[in-house]
């Protein structure tokens, strides 16, 4: 059978037909490396106007303002990424964005708090995003937010709201950081439920511990 191929096929023709696959993988590297580019951008303008809720002189509804503004601009580069990405190769570009995505989930689910003092589900935050897994449709095949991606955002928050309850108490803001406290534990109770087997995760619940002595 072996000698039957290389009778039908020579070693040239062999390796010539990786060419096209090989140039269509290279585009598509090139096309959401640029798309992750332009969204770390508009990421970065949409951080630093969130990590105003630190300064004394800045009231929740300006910050909570500036930064949403930014995070339409978000979605459209989001949006261009997934546009970016083949069919069925989330997975083969997704170390690409990982961060990103974590991003995100931290900025999203941090307004969130800030307004109502409630967690945003991994749902809510897809649908923030402008992200639509279509019905009948294995999400491990189209764009989505994973799971660990998700959670690795709410240990970003976490990390945050442990910054913003000293802060509070400099501001004399004490309600505030109680309520941090509350949700810090929350969440901390949420992640003992699960069993963390991906190292990344566990390392990043661990540091939750520390966010709790705070």
């Amino acid at each position: 059978e072996y000698m039957g191929i290389l009778e039908s096929e020579t070693m040239d023709e062999v390796f010539l037909n990786f060419t096209k696959e090989l140039e269509d993988n290279s585009k598509a590297h090139e096309l959401v490396t640029e798309s992750v580019r332009a969204l770390e951008t508009q990421l970065r303008v949409a951080t630093a106007a969130l990590q105003q809720i630190h300064h004394m002189g800045c009231d929740d509804a300006t910050v909570i303002g500036a930064t949403k503004s930014h995070m339409g601009a978000v979605r459209e580069h989001l949006g261009a990424l997934q546009a970016a990405i083949p069919a069925e190769k989330y997975f083969r570009h997704e170390g690409q964005f990982r961060n990103c995505m974590q991003k995100i989930v931290f900025i999203h689910v941090l307004l969130h708090w800030l307004e109502t003092g409630a967690l945003l589900s991994l749902a809510e935050c897809e649908a923030a995003m402008g992200i639509v897994v279509p019905p009948g449709v294995e999400r491990e095949n189209v764009f989505h937010l994973t799971a660990e991606n998700y959670l690795l955002g709410l240990c970003n928050v976490s990390n945050e709201l442990a910054r913003l309850a000293v802060t509070s108490v400099t501001s004399a803001k004490f309600a505030r950081s109680m309520a941090i406290s509350e949700f810090v534990r929350d969440l901390f109770s949420g992640f003992s439920l699960l069993n963390l087997k991906n190292d990344i995760l566990r390392k990043r619940y661990d540091s939750i511990k520390y966010d709790l002595k705070k």
